[in-house]
């Protein structure tokens, strides 16, 4: 659904540490957080804003799901070729769904 904003999954749901009140880190390119923001509206799809942790990120869009919530991060679309990185300096593994399809596949 997301793909237009080339999506790629991060965080504990990727590295395998998610509990059961983890949620989905999700980073998203976009040549503007209201350019996401009007996709799900169109979609009738209910969000809320939240302080980004980072000064990379333009915005982050908090989805809630019966299951999880999902962080949509949105950075520009020039920082898609950067390695992004935690805190503490550590590089950010991310995956597209293409390849999370095929991880999952295994």
């Amino acid at each position: 659904m997301l793909a237009d904003f080339h999506p790629y999954l991060t965080g504990s749901v990727l590295d395998g540490t998610a509990g059961e009140h983890s949620n989905i880190d999700i980073q998203l390119f976009a040549d503007s957080a209201k350019e996401v923001e009007i996709f799900l509206l169109n979609r009738e799809m209910v969000f809320e804003h939240v302080e980004p942790r980072n000064d990379k990120a333009e915005a982050v869009l908090v989805l809630e799901t019966d299951t999880a919530d999902a962080n949509l991060v949105i950075y520009p679309p020039r920082l898609e070729r950067v390695s992004l990185k935690y805190r503490d300096g550590r590089a950010r593994e991310r995956i597209r769904a293409d390849a999370l399809r095929a991880m999952l596949a295994e």
